[in-house]
Protein backbone atom coordinates (compact mmCIF):
# COMPACT_ATOMS: atom_id res chain seq x y z
CA UNK A 1 0.00 0.00 0.00
CA UNK A 2 1.04 3.40 -1.32
CA UNK A 3 2.16 6.28 1.35
CA UNK A 4 -0.53 8.12 -0.05
CA UNK A 5 -3.25 5.10 0.31
CA UNK A 6 -2.34 5.04 3.85
CA UNK A 7 -3.00 8.35 4.12
CA UNK A 8 -5.84 8.94 2.85
CA UNK A 9 -7.55 5.73 4.74
CA UNK A 10 -6.37 7.55 8.12
CA UNK A 11 -8.14 10.67 6.85
CA UNK A 12 -11.58 8.57 6.38
CA UNK A 13 -10.88 6.87 9.76
CA UNK A 14 -10.37 10.19 11.26
CA UNK A 15 -13.67 11.40 9.75
CA UNK A 16 -15.42 8.66 10.54
CA UNK A 17 -14.27 8.75 14.38
CA UNK A 18 -15.30 12.43 14.51
CA UNK A 19 -18.65 11.93 13.27
CA UNK A 20 -19.21 9.17 15.77
CA UNK A 21 -18.39 11.70 18.51
CA UNK A 22 -20.33 14.32 17.42
CA UNK A 23 -23.23 11.80 17.42
CA UNK A 24 -22.36 10.70 20.51
CA UNK A 25 -22.66 14.04 21.56
CA UNK A 26 -25.62 14.80 20.30
CA UNK A 27 -27.31 12.05 21.17
CA UNK A 28 -26.65 12.92 25.61
CA UNK A 29 -27.57 16.50 25.23
CA UNK A 30 -31.28 15.38 23.02
CA UNK A 31 -34.08 16.09 26.00
CA UNK A 32 -35.28 12.72 27.41
CA UNK A 33 -38.67 13.94 27.56
CA UNK A 34 -40.83 15.54 25.16
CA UNK A 35 -42.66 18.82 26.06
CA UNK A 36 -44.36 22.36 24.79
CA UNK A 37 -43.36 25.84 26.64
CA UNK A 38 -45.65 28.49 26.48
CA UNK A 39 -45.53 32.15 27.68
CA UNK A 40 -49.27 32.79 29.73
CA UNK A 41 -50.82 35.98 30.88
CA UNK A 42 -53.81 35.74 32.80
CA UNK A 43 -56.49 38.62 33.46
CA UNK A 44 -57.17 38.35 37.22
CA UNK A 45 -58.37 41.34 39.07
CA UNK A 46 -59.27 44.50 37.22
CA UNK A 47 -56.29 46.22 35.43
CA UNK A 48 -53.89 43.39 36.72
CA UNK A 49 -52.37 40.27 35.24
CA UNK A 50 -50.69 36.86 36.19
CA UNK A 51 -47.94 35.96 33.86
CA UNK A 52 -46.17 32.64 34.07
CA UNK A 53 -44.28 30.10 31.86
CA UNK A 54 -45.76 26.80 31.51
CA UNK A 55 -43.95 23.46 30.71
CA UNK A 56 -46.46 20.61 29.34
CA UNK A 57 -44.78 17.36 28.75
CA UNK A 58 -46.85 14.40 27.23
CA UNK A 59 -49.39 12.62 29.72
CA UNK A 60 -48.12 14.71 33.03
CA UNK A 61 -49.39 12.96 36.04
CA UNK A 62 -50.16 16.41 38.34
CA UNK A 63 -49.37 20.23 38.22
CA UNK A 64 -46.60 21.97 40.00
CA UNK A 65 -47.14 25.83 40.59
CA UNK A 66 -43.69 27.21 41.02
CA UNK A 67 -42.97 30.12 43.37
CA UNK A 68 -39.01 31.17 43.23
CA UNK A 69 -37.53 33.25 46.40
CA UNK A 70 -36.22 36.46 47.27
CA UNK A 71 -39.01 39.58 45.50
CA UNK A 72 -40.42 37.01 43.76
CA UNK A 73 -40.26 39.20 40.46
CA UNK A 74 -38.76 37.04 37.28
CA UNK A 75 -39.98 39.79 34.68
CA UNK A 76 -40.75 37.02 32.28
CA UNK A 77 -40.80 38.55 29.10
CA UNK A 78 -43.84 38.51 26.07
CA UNK A 79 -41.85 35.52 24.48
CA UNK A 80 -41.23 33.38 28.14
CA UNK A 81 -37.58 34.56 28.41
CA UNK A 82 -37.15 34.77 32.27
CA UNK A 83 -34.83 37.68 32.97
CA UNK A 84 -34.64 37.67 36.99
CA UNK A 85 -33.68 35.08 39.57
CA UNK A 86 -32.65 32.38 36.79
CA UNK A 87 -30.22 31.21 39.75
CA UNK A 88 -33.67 30.26 42.33
CA UNK A 89 -33.62 26.51 42.85
CA UNK A 90 -36.83 25.98 41.36
CA UNK A 91 -36.34 28.18 38.40
CA UNK A 92 -33.52 26.85 37.30
CA UNK A 93 -34.37 23.44 38.11
CA UNK A 94 -37.77 23.63 36.08
CA UNK A 95 -36.73 21.74 33.17
CA UNK A 96 -35.99 18.75 35.38
CA UNK A 97 -39.43 18.59 36.64
CA UNK A 98 -41.16 18.73 33.56
CA UNK A 99 -38.77 15.58 32.80
CA UNK A 100 -40.29 14.18 35.85
CA UNK A 101 -43.61 14.18 34.12
CA UNK A 102 -45.41 17.18 36.20
CA UNK A 103 -46.39 20.08 34.21
CA UNK A 104 -44.76 22.92 35.35
CA UNK A 105 -45.82 26.32 35.79
CA UNK A 106 -43.44 28.89 36.73
CA UNK A 107 -45.38 32.30 37.95
CA UNK A 108 -44.41 35.82 38.08
CA UNK A 109 -45.66 38.19 40.79
CA UNK A 110 -48.36 40.08 39.81
CA UNK A 111 -48.41 42.76 37.94
CA UNK A 112 -49.66 45.28 40.64
CA UNK A 113 -46.80 43.87 42.66
CA UNK A 114 -49.17 42.41 45.88
CA UNK A 115 -47.78 40.93 48.14
CA UNK A 116 -47.49 37.47 48.79
CA UNK A 117 -49.12 36.63 51.82
CA UNK A 118 -52.52 38.89 50.46
CA UNK A 119 -55.42 37.55 49.21
CA UNK A 120 -55.22 39.59 46.17
CA UNK A 121 -51.98 37.70 45.35
CA UNK A 122 -53.76 34.15 46.47
CA UNK A 123 -56.69 34.80 44.24
CA UNK A 124 -54.64 35.63 41.21
CA UNK A 125 -52.63 32.37 42.35
CA UNK A 126 -56.67 30.59 41.78
CA UNK A 127 -56.78 32.04 38.58
CA UNK A 128 -53.22 29.91 37.31
CA UNK A 129 -54.58 26.88 39.31
CA UNK A 130 -57.94 27.38 37.52
CA UNK A 131 -56.45 27.34 34.03
CA UNK A 132 -54.00 24.61 34.72
CA UNK A 133 -57.38 22.33 35.56
CA UNK A 134 -59.15 23.36 32.98
CA UNK A 135 -56.05 22.36 30.57
CA UNK A 136 -54.78 18.97 32.23
CA UNK A 137 -57.42 17.39 34.86
CA UNK A 138 -54.70 16.23 36.76
CA UNK A 139 -53.99 17.23 40.62
CA UNK A 140 -52.65 20.55 41.23
CA UNK A 141 -49.74 20.92 43.82
CA UNK A 142 -48.13 24.38 45.41
CA UNK A 143 -44.48 24.42 45.36
CA UNK A 144 -42.28 27.23 47.28
CA UNK A 145 -38.66 27.87 47.88
CA UNK A 146 -37.56 30.51 50.45
CA UNK A 147 -39.98 33.41 50.20
CA UNK A 148 -41.90 31.43 47.75
CA UNK A 149 -43.12 29.24 50.82
CA UNK A 150 -44.87 32.43 52.10
CA UNK A 151 -46.81 32.30 49.13
CA UNK A 152 -47.62 28.83 48.65
CA UNK A 153 -48.87 28.95 52.48
CA UNK A 154 -50.52 31.82 52.50
CA UNK A 155 -52.45 30.55 49.18
CA UNK A 156 -53.10 26.51 50.58
CA UNK A 157 -54.17 28.14 53.89
CA UNK A 158 -57.04 30.49 52.25
CA UNK A 159 -58.06 28.29 50.16
CA UNK A 160 -58.57 25.36 51.93
CA UNK A 161 -61.89 24.66 52.28
CA UNK A 162 -61.76 25.04 47.99
CA UNK A 163 -60.25 21.39 47.32
CA UNK A 164 -58.59 23.42 44.49
CA UNK A 165 -54.96 22.29 45.55
CA UNK A 166 -53.94 18.57 45.91
CA UNK A 167 -51.08 18.94 48.00
CA UNK A 168 -47.72 21.57 49.07
CA UNK A 169 -44.05 21.29 49.25
CA UNK A 170 -42.09 23.87 51.20
CA UNK A 171 -38.41 23.88 50.65
CA UNK A 172 -36.53 25.48 52.20
CA UNK A 173 -39.58 27.06 54.21
CA UNK A 174 -39.10 30.69 55.85
CA UNK A 175 -39.48 30.11 59.82
CA UNK A 176 -38.04 33.62 61.27
CA UNK A 177 -38.73 37.17 60.66
CA UNK A 178 -41.34 38.32 58.21
CA UNK A 179 -43.12 36.33 56.16
CA UNK A 180 -42.64 33.09 58.21
CA UNK A 181 -44.56 30.08 57.37
CA UNK A 182 -45.39 29.43 60.67
CA UNK A 183 -47.33 32.56 61.22
CA UNK A 184 -50.13 31.50 59.06
CA UNK A 185 -52.89 29.14 60.35
CA UNK A 186 -51.58 25.86 59.25
CA UNK A 187 -53.99 23.90 60.85
CA UNK A 188 -56.12 24.75 57.98
CA UNK A 189 -53.97 22.26 55.41
CA UNK A 190 -55.78 19.64 55.12
CA UNK A 191 -53.82 18.37 51.99
CA UNK A 192 -50.21 16.53 52.19
CA UNK A 193 -47.36 18.43 52.77
CA UNK A 194 -43.85 17.97 52.31
CA UNK A 195 -41.27 19.57 53.86
CA UNK A 196 -37.76 20.13 52.61
CA UNK A 197 -34.99 21.34 53.99
CA UNK A 198 -31.24 21.76 54.24
CA UNK A 199 -29.51 20.57 57.31
CA UNK A 200 -26.83 22.80 56.77
CA UNK A 201 -28.81 25.79 55.64
CA UNK A 202 -27.19 28.91 56.67
CA UNK A 203 -29.95 31.28 56.04
CA UNK A 204 -30.41 33.20 58.99
CA UNK A 205 -34.64 33.26 58.08
CA UNK A 206 -34.35 28.89 57.44
CA UNK A 207 -32.56 27.84 60.40
CA UNK A 208 -33.11 24.25 60.39
CA UNK A 209 -33.78 23.66 64.03
CA UNK A 210 -37.29 25.44 64.02
CA UNK A 211 -38.58 22.90 61.27
CA UNK A 212 -40.22 20.40 63.70
CA UNK A 213 -42.18 23.38 65.13
CA UNK A 214 -43.10 24.12 61.09
CA UNK A 215 -44.03 20.20 61.48
CA UNK A 216 -46.20 20.24 64.91
CA UNK A 217 -48.35 23.09 63.09
CA UNK A 218 -49.48 20.99 59.58
CA UNK A 219 -52.53 19.18 62.27
CA UNK A 220 -54.91 18.68 60.23
CA UNK A 221 -52.97 17.26 57.05
CA UNK A 222 -53.28 13.68 56.03
CA UNK A 223 -49.84 13.29 55.58
CA UNK A 224 -46.18 14.90 56.11
CA UNK A 225 -43.14 14.09 55.92
CA UNK A 226 -39.52 15.75 56.14
CA UNK A 227 -36.97 15.24 53.82
CA UNK A 228 -33.54 16.51 54.91
CA UNK A 229 -30.96 16.95 51.99
CA UNK A 230 -27.40 17.17 53.13
CA UNK A 231 -23.79 17.31 50.92
CA UNK A 232 -23.64 19.63 47.56
CA UNK A 233 -21.90 22.92 47.85
CA UNK A 234 -21.99 25.55 49.62
CA UNK A 235 -21.01 29.39 48.17
CA UNK A 236 -22.13 32.94 48.48
CA UNK A 237 -24.46 34.21 50.45
CA UNK A 238 -25.99 31.56 52.43
CA UNK A 239 -29.46 33.20 52.26
CA UNK A 240 -29.33 32.59 47.91
CA UNK A 241 -29.31 30.61 45.19
CA UNK A 242 -26.18 29.03 45.00
CA UNK A 243 -25.86 28.45 49.12
CA UNK A 244 -27.19 25.05 50.56
CA UNK A 245 -30.11 27.46 50.85
CA UNK A 246 -30.89 26.47 47.13
CA UNK A 247 -29.55 23.02 47.15
CA UNK A 248 -26.77 23.85 45.05
CA UNK A 249 -24.87 20.77 43.80
CA UNK A 250 -27.85 18.20 44.95
CA UNK A 251 -30.42 19.72 42.51
CA UNK A 252 -31.32 16.72 40.79
CA UNK A 253 -31.58 14.30 44.01
CA UNK A 254 -33.72 16.83 45.81
CA UNK A 255 -36.32 16.80 42.29
CA UNK A 256 -36.25 13.26 42.48
CA UNK A 257 -37.03 12.83 46.00
CA UNK A 258 -39.81 15.53 45.97
CA UNK A 259 -41.07 13.87 42.47
CA UNK A 260 -41.49 10.20 44.26
CA UNK A 261 -43.17 11.97 47.23
CA UNK A 262 -45.71 14.04 45.27
CA UNK A 263 -46.57 11.02 42.77
CA UNK A 264 -47.28 8.76 45.90
CA UNK A 265 -49.61 11.54 47.29
CA UNK A 266 -51.33 12.39 44.38
CA UNK A 267 -54.70 11.95 43.48
CA UNK A 268 -57.80 13.58 41.59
Amino acid sequence: MGFFEKLGRLAVLSCLSLIVRILLISCVSVPVFAATTTTNTLPTRPGVTERFVLITPDHPVASLILFSGGDGQLRISDHGDIRASKNNFLVRTRDQWAAQGFQVAVVDMPSDGAERDSYRYAQDIRYVAEFLKKKSNIPVWLVGTSRGTTSAASVSVKFAVDSLFNGVVLTSSILDGVGRVTEFDLSRINVPVLVVHHRNDGCHVTPYALVPTLLGLLSSVPAKELITVEGGNDSGNPCEAMAHHGYNGVESVVVQKVSDWVKAHSTH
